[in-house]
Parts: C-alpha cells; sequence; structure tokens
C-alpha cells in the first residue's frame, strides 16, 4: 500500500503542478472576469458529471471486483447519455427564467458544457473501472496524460490560436478529457471479459442504491463549496468571481495530498474483509494526511499579497484573503477525504451524505448575508465553516461505527515507529 501511495502521490504532485501552472496562465492572460466564466463551466461540467456518478463514480470501484467489468462498464456508457439528455431538458427548462439561466449558464457555452460532461462522465468510468482492479499504475499514468495534455491545448490555444477567452480553458478540457477517454478504454482492454447480462435490473437496483448514497453527498458537498458561484457573479460581479475562483483552486490545488493517499484507501479498503485493519489503516492516513495538508497551508497563506498579484495579474491582488479564509476548511476537507473513503470502501456511503448535509446546512443559512456584507471572503469562510461541520460529523460516526476513541485521532509513538518501519523498509529494499 505504501508504494501505492507513494506512486499515486508522485503522479498527483506532477499534476498539481501543471493544474497550478494551469491556473496561474490562464488566469493571467484571461482576466478575472473571463477566468470567472471558466469556473461557472467548470462547475456546471462537475454537476452533471457527478449526476452520472451515480452509476459510474465510486460504485464501478465498489463493484468491479463483485460483479465484472463487462457487466459494469455497459450500463454506464448507458446511464452517462440519459444523464446528458436530463441536463439538456434542465437547461430548456431553466431558460425560461432567463435571470436564473444566465447565472448557472454562461452565455454561449450550453452545448459545450453537454459535450464535455459526457467526455468527464466516459472518461471517469474507465478511470474508476482501474480502480476498482487496483491498478492504481494505470489509473496514475491515465489521469496524468489527460492533465498534461490539457496543460499543452491550452498552451496553444492561448499563444498559437491567439484565444484569450473562456473558450480556450473549454477546448483545453476537451483535448484533455477526450484523450483520457481512449486512453482508458486502452488501459481497461484486457479487464474487459464479456458475459451474459441476466439479471441485470437486480444489480442495477443495487448499484443505484450504492451510488445515489454516495454521490448525493458529493453533489451536496459540491454545494457547500460552490454555490456561492452562482451567487458571487450577480452580486459581485464576474471580476470578483475570477479573484474568487483562482484562490478556491488554489487552496483546493493542497487536495492532491488527501486525493493522493485517499484514492488508494478506496481501492485497498474496497478489496479487504478485516473491520480492524481497515479501522488502523484509517487512522494513520487520516493523521498523516492532516498533518502534510496542515504543513502545506501554512506555506501558502504566509505567501506575500505582492506575489499574487505579480504572478496572477493585478487583478488577482485580493487572493490571498480568500485563501486565508479557506485555510482551515482545506486542513478539515483532507479529513473529509480521509472519512469519507472509509465509509464508501465499507459499503457505508450513506454517512458521507448526512455529513454533507451538515455542511450544507450551515451553507444554507449563511451564504447570501456573508458574501453580501464581506464580499468573496464570506464565501471562502462560509465554505470552511461547512467543511468542519462535515468533518466533525464524519468523525464522530467513525469512532461510535469502529470502536474508536477521540485520543486516537492525535498522533503518537505507534504512528511514528509505523512509519520508521515503513521507509526503514523501502530504504533496505533498494
Amino acid at each position: 500500500m505504501f508504494k501505492k501511495v507513494v506512486i499515486t502521490a508522485g503522479a498527483r504532485l506532477l499534476n498539481a503542478i501543471l493544474g497550478v501552472a494551469m491556473v496561474v496562465i490562464a488566469a493571467r492572460w484571461m482576466g478575472a472576469p473571463e477566468y470567472g466564466v471558466t469556473g461557472v463551466v467548470l462547475l456546471d461540467v462537475t454537476v452533471v458529471a457527478m449526476a452520472n456518478d451515480f452509476f459510474g463514480g465510486s460504485s464501478l470501484v465498489f463493484f468491479t471486483s463483485r460483479m465484472g467489468v463487462w457487466r459494469l462498464m455497459l450500463p454506464a456508457y448507458i446511464w452517462a447519455v440519459v444523464v446528458v439528455v436530463a441536463a439538456l431538458l434542465t437547461g430548456l427548462f431553466l431558460s425560461w427564467f432567463p435571470e436564473i439561466y444566465a447565472a448557472v449558464v454562461p452565455q454561449g457555452y450550453g452545448w459545450q458544457i453537454l459535450g464535455l460532461s459526457l467526455l468527464v462522465s466516459w472518461a471517469g468510468i474507465h478511470q474508476n473501472l482501474l480502480l476498482g482492479n487496483e491498478q492504481v499504475a494505470a489509473y496514475n499514468r491515465v489521469f496524468s496524460l489527460q492533465v498534461t495534455v490539457q496543460f499543452g491545448a491550452l498552451m496553444l490555444l492561448l499563444f498559437v490560436a491567439n484565444l484569450r477567452d473562456a473558450r480556450a480553458w473549454v477546448g483545453a478540457m476537451a483535448a484533455g478529457y477526450g484523450v483520457s477517454w481512449l486512453a482508458g478504454m486502452w488501459a481497461t482492454r484486457q479487464l474487459v471479459r464479456f458475459e451474459s447480462l441476466a439479471g441485470w435490473r437486480g444489480r442495477l437496483k443495487e448499484i443505484l442504491a450504492f451510488g445515489m448514497q454516495g454521490q448525493l453527498a458529493s453533489l451536496v458537498h459540491l454545494g457547500n463549496k460552490r454555490f456561492s458561484f452562482y451567487l458571487i457573479g450577480p452580486l459581485l460581479g464576474p471580476a470578483a468571481l475570477g479573484v474568487y475562483n483562482a484562490g478556491a483552486q488554489l487552496t483546493e490545488g493542497l487536495r492532491i495530498i488527501g486525493q493522493s493517499i485517499a484514492l488508494v484507501q478506496f481501492s485497498h479498503l474496497s478489496n479487504s474483509t478485516d473491520h480492524e485493519h481497515n479501522r488502523l489503516i484509517t487512522l494513520v492516513l487520516l493523521k498523516f494526511t492532516v498533518l502534510l495538508t496542515f504543513a502545506a497551508m501554512l506555506i501558502l497563506v504566509l505567501i506575500p499579497p505582492q506575489f499574487f498579484a505579480a504572478v496572477l495579474g493585478s487583478d488577482f491582488g485580493l487572493v490571498r484573503p480568500v485563501i486565508i479564509a479557506l485555510g482551515a476548511g482545506v486542513v478539515a476537507l483532507a479529513a473529509t477525504m480521509i472519512f469519507s473513503h472509509y465509509f464508501s470502501g465499507t459499503g457505508r456511503p450513506v454517512y458521507n451524505f448526512r455529513a454533507s448535509v451538515a455542511g450544507l446546512a450551515i451553507t444554507v443559512l449563511t451564504i447570501y448575508p456573508a458574501v453580501k456584507y464581506l464580499g468573496i471572503t464570506g464565501a471562502g469562510l462560509t465554505a470552511s465553516a461547512a467543511y468542519i461541520a462535515s468533518a466533525v460529523y464524519q468523525g464522530v460516526v467513525f469512532c461510535r461505527l469502529s470502536g474508536s476513541r477521540p485520543v486516537e485521532f492525535l498522533v503518537g509513538n505507534s504512528d511514528l515507529r509505523l512509519l520508521r518501519q515503513v521507509v526503514a523498509k523501502r530504504l533496505a529494499r533498494k
């Protein structure tokens, strides 16, 4: 497991560097208003892709070892098409309410959002099938290819095609996820064994029941993170939205730590039935994830505002208060990722949904006055409060279900000994 974490962390680090570079370059050359548009487009695509993940997300990871690839892949493709058609119908309905439609769908990007959503969903199907088979190295290669191609396409569109608006970001996403989809199909080709689809109704019901719990949690969690986007634009203008989008992406880039560890954790727990082992692994990974994220967040907070203005452009001089406001929440989010993958990996994603609802309650109650009176800093504070509420709820439930004590969340000598043993083994092998 340690090897997989290190490999995944290395791949994620490379991808995070490219991701930060894309944020910096796009923000600087597009300007705050257009960068705000990219934030709304990306949010819309994420919402549709998450609806697809009711079938094609964590359900694929959990059920791959139990049902086989073919019995999951074909229905997942069909489900993705159904979800995009539903998104199209939703957009047509919202068009009857012009003000709401304008806040949710940037002008001229409706069809692009639908096309990107389908690509993202299809690419995600193959990535999740790889994780379900514990093909972590193949998953990392496909994901890295996606980010690399997206970065290269963005450079070409910005500096060769001279597109200096959100179309450059949309085109780069299409290139990245398109290549990722094709690479994912190639990587999973040997996993496919054509099998009878008899009994598909029962399997579909079981998979959707599992996926509904997990993805409702993810959708609600996305609301905690991004609902403010639909308010900042109308209340404060697209430039303010662009600044907030940059701050959110820079801070959430630190999720690389939690994501790298949680992905391997989820893949491992989905194939394990040893409850005590799962508990101990989760505790150890939780501690180091939170500590590493806190250290990285502290470094980011200490960067002076003049640096952000120099790197991102003069429009982004106020991004540092957003980063500070989101700081505590990003650390809590690191803990949430480990808890969430524990509950999903052990077949109990309903607790992730309840945790997200706890955060959403805070968001709904505070987001409008926070944005209206505190601006984009208020949006960051609201997001942090929501993340913290979710993490606290999950921590309480984890203790109750696993028999853990709160004191076990503290780093102790046993954790340090385990870390030394793992490092010593790695050095001995070399």
